[in-house]
């Protein structure tokens, strides 16, 4: 009696476990099936690491010559050119074909004027403060103009490259409009080359804004622009943010999309598309925004403004000293004040909002084995978020590993435990034979 109800007991156990082990399979099947809902991986990143690029003229050390005189390490190293250098006091000197500044400090708290005949925008003039205290060995850098960065960065090409959906034969399609309609030089300043771009793609898209329907979303940036010129398709910002992407990438200027959205509970608060413009003279990202028809905001420097810069003046409330550079009803570009035209940023770029740059390696078309690598990967879907807009939890993600690990690890328990039933149940029947 005693053995059946161990045998009883036995059959009991596999039997739930094998329910459970059904249970853990649709379960994780769920999952995947509503992956895009928190259970893939969100990458994040600092301002430092979607702003700096390893192409920006940055400060990554000091070499202090002696007590008096500070060498200030600049990467990349620029090349050898003449550097004036004026303190606090107006008082100046020359350095002659150098690569490297060499500052000579004066006690106290003084601001050091530099200025080189480099063409670079960003190093032409710049100001650092210091505070120097000889008899304390103290030297402490208040604040600088150039950046001063010695974390690890990354090219400007890094979130730029065009999704492998696009054919060699549409790119090269593109920069035969480019070259043909819109007739860009080489030559012309980054700023310049999308001022050209923009005017033109307006120019043709303008007539077809509203919601796209159809497939138009999963058609590659050539064929939208296409179907958007000849009335067969509308426009929305993500369309705008595709053709403008394409067509500056094409031209030689590194264009990123930038994604928004914002939600509390049910409620949407935030949504946007568009792009950032890698601007090589200034060594700065730049706001562009087709929707709105904005090409840059300047500051009073008429150094370019990127999205975050934005999002911060915005939540300051400050507007003085700031331009745009804009598309007006007449489809020309102007200069305005940026407060006259700000209300389509103030509308989306609020505390709240989630700030992402979208990744151009997504395909909806993917294979199985494709979707279930990203599914189990942490190579983001949606895009790099900007950590500093709001609070980054994968729980979602790791749970799901868990639970998928754990599956995994009890199908092999179960998968041994019937290969043993299955030998002894067949040595039984052999040795009764």
């Amino acid at each position: 009696m005693l053995k059946i109800y161990q045998f009883a007991l036995k059959e009991w156990f596999m039997l739930m476990f094998t329910i459970t082990l059904a249970g853990l399979f649709f379960y994780n099947k769920n999952m995947y099936d509503n992956r895009y809902n928190g259970y893939l991986y969100t990458d994040v990143a600092n301002y430092n690491e979607l702003y700096f690029s390893e192409e920006t003229y940055k400060i990554k050390n000091f070499s202090q010559l002696t007590s008096d005189s500070l060498k200030l390490i600049i990467s990349p190293v620029p090349q050898k050119t003449n550097w004036t250098i004026t303190n606090s006091d107006g008082q100046s000197y020359n350095l002659k074909s150098v690569d490297l500044p060499t500052i000579k400090l004066k006690e106290g708290i003084n601001t050091y004027t530099l200025t080189s005949e480099i063409e670079h925008q960003s190093l032409k003039t710049n100001t650092i403060t210091i505070e120097y205290l000889p008899r304390d060995n103290y030297t402490f850098i208040i604040n600088s103009t150039i950046p001063i960065l010695d974390s690890q960065l990354f090219p400007a090409d890094k979130w730029t490259k065009l999704s492998s959906s696009i054919s060699e034969n549409e790119i090269t399609e593109t920069k035969k409009i480019i070259k043909d309609q819109i007739k860009l030089n080489d030559s012309l300043p980054s700023i310049e080359k999308i001022k050209l771009i923009s005017l033109y793609l307006v120019k043709q898209l303008q007539k077809s804004e509203g919601a796209p329907v159809g497939n138009m979303k999963q058609q590659t940036p050539l064929a939208q622009f296409k179907l958007a010129c000849s009335n067969q398709n509308k426009v929305d910002c993500a369309i705008y943010s595709d053709v403008f992407h394409l067509f500056a990438n094409c031209a030689e200027i590194p264009t990123r999309k930038i994604g928004l959205n914002g939600s509390i509970n049910t409620i949407v608060t935030s949504g946007h598309v568009f792009n950032e413009c890698y601007i090589k003279e200034q060594g700065k990202w730049a706001f562009v925004d087709l929707t709105s028809k904005k090409i840059a905001v300047l500051n009073s420097k008429q150094e370019v403004l990127n999205t975050v810069d934005l999002l911060n003046a915005i939540n300051a409330n400050d507007f003085g000293n700031k331009s745009a550079v804009v598309l007006n009803d007449s489809n020309k570009i102007d200069t305005v004040a940026y407060s006259s035209v700000s209300q389509s940023e103030i509308n989306y770029l609020k505390p709240s909002v989630c700030l992402y740059v979208i990744n151009e390696n997504i395909n909806e078309n993917m294979s199985f084995k494709e979707s279930f690598d990203e599914y189990l990967g942490t190579k983001s879907h949606y895009g790099t978020s900007y950590i500093n807009t709001f609070k980054v939890d994968n729980y979602k993600h790791y749970y799901k590993l868990f639970i998928y690990k754990a599956s995994l690890g009890l199908l092999v328990i179960w998968g041994f435990y019937m290969t043993i039933k299955i030998i002894l149940f067949s040595r039984k029947r052999l040795i009764n034979h």
